[in-house]
């Protein structure tokens, strides 16, 4: 069985590179041709990025990253009660403990990397085609879930940064301060400073 693990870093508009050393192989595909049956996934403006490590030789998998809990098959508790009876067969995902912090440092860096601290996370194996999208989640809560493999397989889980979330005032996403800090690893921080009463009262 192959498996995909994918992420798209939302309003992304050039790749990155893992400033870090890493046994997992994450490549760029720009045009995300593959999911074209993936309607959301493939209008999303951002970049697409592949988690791979190699598998006898061949990088095109992320087989030795993560498995599926396939004792627990259709979790009602985890799956979406909205989908219909044929659709609820979901696999539970495991991160490989031998690649686990890794997984998560990618995935802290390509959240931050992105300018509306957001991301799509994408894991899939063959089979089920059906568009399934749950979100917008904490990161934190994301990285909860995917401890206790509560993160399904076949699913798109929009994730936001949990600093993004904290933002209470909306009105006009342009009147923020941006401040953003490069880490001593190389990871990008950013953080928003809102406007004040007085420049609130100028929009």
């Amino acid at each position: 069985m192959s498996y995909d693990m994918n992420v798209v870093v939302l309003q992304q508009e050039e790749a990155v590179e893992i400033p870090f050393e890493t046994s997992i192989k994450v490549e760029c595909e720009r045009n995300g041709k593959r999911y074209y049956r993936w309607q959301f996934l493939c209008s999303l403006n951002g970049m697409l990025y592949m988690l791979l490590k190699d598998r006898f030789g061949n990088s095109g998998s992320a087989y030795l990253i993560c498995d599926g809990d396939f004792e627990n098959d259709n979790p009602e508790d985890l799956v979406p009660k909205w989908l219909p009876e044929k659709d609820r067969d979901l696999t539970p995902l495991i991160i490989l403990d031998d690649v686990y912090e890794e997984v998560i440092n990618i995935l802290t860096f390509l959240l931050y990397s992105s300018p509306v601290e957001m991301m799509v996370f994408h894991t899939r194996y063959e089979g089920k085609e059906r568009e399934i999208v749950m979100g917008v989640l904490r990161f934190s809560a994301f990285l909860e879930m995917l401890r206790n493999h509560e993160i399904l397989f076949n699913v798109c889980y929009v994730i936001i940064s949990d600093e993004r979330a904290n933002i209470e005032w909306v009105g006009c996403e342009g009147c923020w301060d941006v401040i953003t800090t490069v880490m001593p690893d190389g990871s990008i921080k950013t953080r928003y400073e809102p406007p004040s009463d007085d420049e609130r009262n100028d929009l």
